[in-house]
């Protein structure tokens, strides 16, 4: 019999594994180890062998209750690497400068969840709701973790403001935008242009000139943009040119 979930939903009721999956866990648990580790190999989610996520999320977890290092090493692997395409798939390099670290850092928490929830026994309902739906738990880790990694980008950029624009680290910024090359000047009237361009960058709203650092200065494109800051690629969009329309409406007055 399979252990029964611990975590509790917001109307005081336990989670519960739906059907399928609980009748497909009492097959698999009494199997030897060495055909689960075979049935739990196919990767192809058509091929009738398959093994749901969180079919294996549960059989990792009784492996480290029970200490079958063996079971545990395979099968972890096997989650993992499913966990890997997904990552490859939503946070792939076109979208994110540093897509390989981040993948890393996600792959790295869900792997924590595993030793905490097997030690810890106050937190052993953490890893509860991939056993009921698996891909939307993976989904809010990975959601919640890019948009801490953005926090932590605004926060970079927002500290650093007055030393970049004392070392004139901006100033190439927006070298590529028109703004800049269809004006005719020398390279002081330049210098002195882009400076300025900067203050007003400055002292936009804070949801614009975010965009325009993260679009411009680091490189992101639109559709990163509006993932890590949990809004749609159009208001990633009307937030760039408003800031690039007040900053033009500045210059010209």
């Amino acid at each position: 019999m399979t252990r029964p979930l611990k975590k509790i939903k917001q109307d005081g009721t336990l989670y519960q594994r739906i059907a399928p999956i609980e009748a497909l866990l009492d097959k698999l648990i009494i199997l030897p180890s060495d055909v689960l580790i075979e049935k739990c190999k196919s990767i192809n989610p058509k091929d009738a062998d398959y093994i749901p996520s969180e079919c294996l999320v549960y059989l990792i977890r009784e492996s480290l209750r029970n200490e079958n290092e063996k079971l545990c090493n395979t099968l972890l692997p096997i989650l993992l690497g499913r966990c890997q395409k997904i990552l490859v798939n939503k946070i792939s390099n076109q979208k994110f400068s540093d897509a390989t670290q981040l993948r890393h850092e996600i792959l790295g928490k869900f792997s924590e969840l595993f030793a905490t929830d097997c030690w810890l026994s106050e937190e052993q309902d953490l890893l509860d709701y991939y056993e009921v739906r698996f891909n939307h738990a993976f989904q809010s880790l990975r959601i919640n973790n890019i948009r801490t990694e953005s926090k932590d980008l605004e926060k970079k950029y927002s500290e650093s403001v007055e030393v970049k624009e004392e070392k004139g680290a901006l100033q190439d910024y927006f070298k590529e935008h028109d703004l800049i090359d269809k004006v005719e000047l020398l390279p002081q009237e330049k210098l002195a242009l882009l400076n300025q361009i900067w203050c007003f960058i400055s002292v936009l709203p804070e949801v614009e000139r975010n965009s325009l650092i993260l679009y411009y200065a680091d490189g992101l494109t639109q559709d990163a943009i509006a993932t890590i800051t949990g809004v749609t690629e159009r208001t990633v969009r009307n937030r760039l040119n408003q800031g690039i329309n007040t900053i033009k409406n500045k210059m010209e007055d």
